[in-house]
């Protein structure tokens, strides 16, 4: 390679990696040679992505610049793309990616990890890619370079890609003559380059100049954190072949111990925890959970209980190849479906039709098999016009976005339809990416910004593009606006049962004449004026924004349980079997003592077991009041969030002036809004740790909370009464090894236990699982089955894992037919360059 080789890495020296603080992750693009909007539009949006940006996850694909006085400066800083970089259909003069070190390959175009291809200006010949300019390219782990139809590039065939850059195996194509060399690798490092003693990189010829085995690039040392690019993974600066897993195996205990230091593994970095767009399952950071996980809810992938919601695959790789749109040739796979596992597009050409695509045209009306989807974890694109696409109904049980996918940023849009209104009436969460609703001249937009502020998870951070809709003097001309039974917040439609909000009363789900609830009938849920006289069996002026759905019960609020102070035996009955107490609950010493005047008699705290289904309180939840059998709130043993939507003096929570010995709220996982008051309970052996508040609190700089004058803390131990030793740091609901907040060591059926038996094995969360009936004895592992693309055996149930293809073989993956580009050859798809096919 010579001196160049050498003043490469001096450069590459300058500025090294893991500079604390220089980091930014952005999500990469899947669009390969299409560009969005104008020129101008499409600069725009390359530049919002990646400027500031230094490691693209995903692909870096910069297609389509067209103009000469185009800077982009906005790439320079990258470093590291996951996926391939794609240079195409552009007639600039050179891309500034002069600080990229480093191509992983995990997606490929068309085989190449590097592609570059069609740059010139077919008006203007002597416009055109001239230089590369990576000036800090020095590794390609996996894929092929391709170069072709550039005709003003120069210096690309000076590049010894073989010896430098890329992997064993791959090659260089290159369609000019004078230029074409094509390269096998091989990694073994000849003269000139490093010295024989180093296993792969180095920073100079001799052999302390070796780089740490685990660097991919160079270094400036021979330390694991002294490299310029990790070979595999990234932990905060070292470079190490895996992240930091869950459990070690003690040589000293001969036992499996958690690991202080465990991280998540997110693409080639470690992180203390994944990214908010993703979920973590097991020590993985991924964009959905395998086949019988779920997402918990807390973006963790748990097992299913019972069947598992329905999920299909929307537009993601290899699925719907050839379709740029939803048509009526592939709708059946909607049927049903729960879950969109990856993005849904609706273009102009679903309800034109495409002829060369293959399909033909569509009624808005079939739109209607997505009415029960409630989740999609890629993104929603609307685009396109037809008399009959006036609103989005089909979507109405949409309630999150997920954003795990996004196109150019976005995870939501609405561009040029036909829309009048947008029905979006279940919208609750957009966890990720900006939205987009413009240019649709029919669309009566009335949705004020709080809301979104509400939707959004990150509302500082998600831009939101809302303008160049019809104009609201138009709209209010033409009496489309919200129904006068709205308040402020808006509405998804013209509809009273379209209200964001209700200004006075909402009508409930289910009526009756009297208060049985066997006979009760379902009825429209909307806003109203007043409740109608002896029609309603749960309703909610005041508290408008609360929609009442089976399982839920009205607590105590306003105009409910009139005269009542507290929960009491006359009232018990109507919380039998409810999941959501819509209100606030309140247990004073009167429940115990009876209240004549009130019209009722004492109570055993035993009957307090009928709120052992409550899973969700949104106001608060007021504990006061001794007993002798009133020891702990294992009553509420399922209870999971109080939202705090209503407070009592500003508290959410309080526990005072109690007979309890513990808390038993063993599932309680948020307090969304409010104070916490836990005080002068002399029996209360109080053993949770500050660290479990804030994780459980939404806000804990802001939810103050009170906890002190209970029992002290040296009486409880001497008294024995402490948290298990199976419990960790964390601390404890209670005394028994069931009521940990966290396990010590590993969790059986619900209790903590110090080692998980022999025909168990331990996996995600530290959980004991019983080893597969098909498991011969002892077990490290779920026994699964091989995916359905696999012969003769694997070593996990993914189509990269089959020791032998039932198929054919796209780079490390099996499949049923090669993609669009790729030929099959021998069991392999290879790449189709066809140097003509574009005239």
């Amino acid at each position: 390679m010579g001196s160049s080789f050498w003043m490469v890495f001096a450069g590459l020296c300058v500025l090294h990696m893991f500079t604390e603080g220089t980091e930014k992750v952005c999500l990469g693009t899947d669009k390969q040679l299409t560009s969005i909007g104008d020129p101008n539009h499409h600069y725009n949006l390359l530049k919002n992505l990646y400027t500031n940006c230094t490691y693209v996850d995903g692909n870096l694909e910069l297609v389509a610049i067209e103009g000469t006085g185009r800077d982009l400066s906005f790439v320079k800083d990258i470093r590291e793309v996951t996926g391939y970089v794609l240079i195409a259909l552009s007639d600039i003069s050179y891309i500034p990616l002069k600080n990229l070190r480093i191509i992983r390959g995990k997606n490929l175009y068309h085989g190449s990890a590097l592609s570059v291809k069609f740059n010139y200006n077919k008006n203007i010949p002597t416009l055109g890619l001239r230089e590369l300019r990576f000036n800090s390219l020095t590794e390609i782990l996996k894929g092929n370079v391709t170069f072709f139809n550039n005709p003003q590039l120069c210096y690309e065939n000076t590049i010894d890609w073989k010896g430098d850059i890329l992997a064993n195996g791959y090659y260089v194509i290159s369609d000019t003559k004078d230029k074409a060399r094509i390269f096998t690798r091989r990694r073994g490092l000849g003269p000139g380059y490093c010295s024989e003693q180093c296993d792969y990189r180095c920073k100079g010829p001799n052999p302390q100049d070796c780089c740490h085995k685990q660097c991919a690039v160079g270094c400036i040392g021979p330390l694991a954190t002294d490299c310029l690019a990790c070979l595999h993974y990234n932990n905060s600066g070292k470079c190490e072949e895996h992240c930091p897993p869950p459990f070690f195996y003690d040589t000293d205990l001969f036992q499996t111990v958690t690991n202080p230091d465990a991280k998540y593994t997110y693409g080639s970095l470690c992180v203390d925890e994944c990214p908010s767009h993703l979920l973590q399952e097991e020590e993985n950071c991924v964009k959905t959970c395998r086949k019988g996980n779920t997402d918990n809810g807390q973006r963790v992938c748990e097992k299913c209980v019972g069947a598992c919601p329905k999920k299909c695959t929307g537009f993601q790789k290899y699925q719907f190849a050839g379709y740029m749109t939803i048509n009526e040739a592939i709708l059946r796979n909607f049927t049903n479906c729960t879950i969109i596992e990856g993005s849904l597009v609706i273009t102009k050409q679903a309800f034109e039709g495409d002829l060369w695509a293959g399909f033909g045209p569509m009624s808005p009306s079939e739109l209607s098999v997505f009415s029960t989807v409630e989740e999609i974890t890629g993104y929603l694109q609307i685009e396109g016009q037809h008399e009959d696409f006036t609103d989005l109904s089909m979507f109405r049980n949409l309630k999150i976005i997920q954003g795990r996918e996004l196109y150019n940023q976005y995870s939501l849009v609405i561009y040029q339809t036909s829309l009048e209104s947008l029905g979006l009436t279940s919208l609750q969460q957009v966890n990720n990416g900006k939205v987009n609703i413009q240019k649709n001249r029919d669309l009566c937009y009335n949705v004020e910004d709080v809301v979104w502020n509400r939707i959004l998870k990150n509302p500082a951070e998600q831009e939101r593009q809302i303008n160049r809709n019809k104009k609201k003097t138009k709209c209010v001309v033409e009496g489309r606006t919200c129904s006068d039974q709205c308040n402020s917040d808006g509405c998804w439609g013209f509809e009273a049962s379209q209200c964001i909000k209700c200004a006075n009363c909402e009508a409930t789900t289910h009526y009756s004449d009297n208060r049985n609830t066997d006979n009760s009938q379902q009825v429209s849920e909307k806003c109203v004026g007043a409740c109608p006289k002896r029609s309603c069996f749960w309703f909610s002026c005041g508290f408008a924004d609360l929609q009442v759905f089976q399982g839920q019960c009205a607590g105590f609020q306003k105009n409910q349980f009139a005269g009542y102070m507290t929960i009491n035996e006359a009232i018990l009955r109507n919380f039998t079997n409810c999941t959501i107490i819509e209100g606030s609950l309140v247990i004073t010493k009167q429940a115990f003592e009876g209240d004549l005047w009130a019209g009722f008699g004492p109570m055993s705290p035993s009957e307090l077991s009928v709120f052992s289904t409550v899973e969700e309180i949104t106001g608060y939840l007021q504990i006061e009041g001794q007993h002798k059998d009133f020891t702990d709130l294992s009553m509420f043993r399922n209870l999971k969030i109080i939202q705090g939507r209503e407070l009592y003096n500003q508290y959410s929570l309080v526990i005072y002036q109690t007979s309890l010995e513990s808390l038993g709220l063993t599932s309680l996982q948020q307090v969304n809004n409010g104070k916490v008051n836990i005080r002068k309970n002399r029996d209360l052996c109080y053993n949770v740790d500050d660290a479990v508040w804030n994780r459980i609190l939404k806000n804990p700089a802001e939810q103050e909370r009170q906890i002190n004058r209970n029992k002290k803390k040296t009486k409880c131990v001497a008294e024995g009464r402490t948290c298990s030793d199976q419990c960790d740091s964390d601390g404890c609901w209670g005394f028994e090894a069931s009521q940990c907040i966290k396990c010590a060591n590993f969790e059986l059926d619900g209790t903590c236990v110090e080692s998980c038996e022999a025909t168990t094995h331990y996996s995600d969360n530290k959980q004991c699982r019983p080893c597969d009936p098909q498991c011969d004895g002892m077990c490290n592992g779920p026994c699964k089955d091989c995916h359905s693309e696999c012969v003769d055996g694997c070593v996990d149930d993914t189509r990269s894992g089959c020791f032998r293809c039932r198929h054919v073989k796209v780079g490390d993956e099996c499949l049923e037919e090669c993609p669009q580009g790729f030929q099959e050859k021998d069991g392999i798809c290879e790449p189709i360059f066809s140097w003509d096919i574009f005239g």
